[in-house]
């Protein structure tokens, strides 16, 4: 795998954070040598001129999307409708401004909030539709009930009209991520799209 990554430019949104900064070390690890990840200070990327902005300073062949606009428990009550519309734009402006900018493989990851409140564990990718997340999660991602459905149909949408290759999934737990579970990874498979 790691001849694959050697000669890619990686854009990681959301790279600095704490799953985003175990995905950077990851790459590397595999080969990566050219990660760009972007500060929220230097790029707001709910705006779509910062995000064109973004993709002209990183030039990359592969986006991995992990940022979100996300808070505690508290946050989440108080402001449900900014993180909502935050995380909804974000990733549909990056989908679409990375296709126009050309870039080859666009990965977006959700969170596991996006999860039924009562999912059993561990979770299971088809979890995801049995019910509505625990209410101060829903808002975080468009990726709940209805919503949920549409941003898993943008990839597929994005690929069979402009054939770039967009994968999407929520994203591994964290007992997931230390036990080594590789199931269906989109980094470990980047022709999976």
């Amino acid at each position: 795998m790691s001849g694959y990554w050697r000669d890619k430019r990686v854009c990681v949104t959301g790279g600095a954070g704490f799953v985003g900064s175990f995905l950077v070390q990851e790459l590397e690890r595999r080969g990566a040598t050219d990660v760009f990840v972007p500060d929220h200070r230097d790029y707001d990327l709910v705006s779509r001129e910062a995000i064109d902005r973004m993709l002209a300073d990183a030039r990359p062949h592969v986006v991995i999307h992990l940022a979100a606009v996300v808070g505690g428990i508290g946050a989440n009550r108080a402001n449900p409708g900014r993180f909502f519309y935050d995380n909804a734009m974000m990733g549909i402006q990056l989908i679409e401004q990375a296709r126009l900018a050309g870039v080859e493989k666009f990965v977006a990851l959700g969170t596991v909030c996006a999860y039924p409140k009562f999912t059993p564990v561990p979770f299971r990718e088809a979890d995801l539709w049995m019910g509505y997340p625990e209410e101060t999660n829903a808002p975080l991602r468009p990726g709940q009930e209805n919503d949920a459905r549409a941003a898993a149909e943008l990839p597929a949408a994005v690929r069979v009209q402009w054939h770039l290759p967009v994968a999407g999934q929520p994203l591994r737990t964290a007992r997931q991520l230390r036990s080594g579970d590789r199931t269906r990874d989109p980094v470990d498979d980047p022709q999976d799209g």
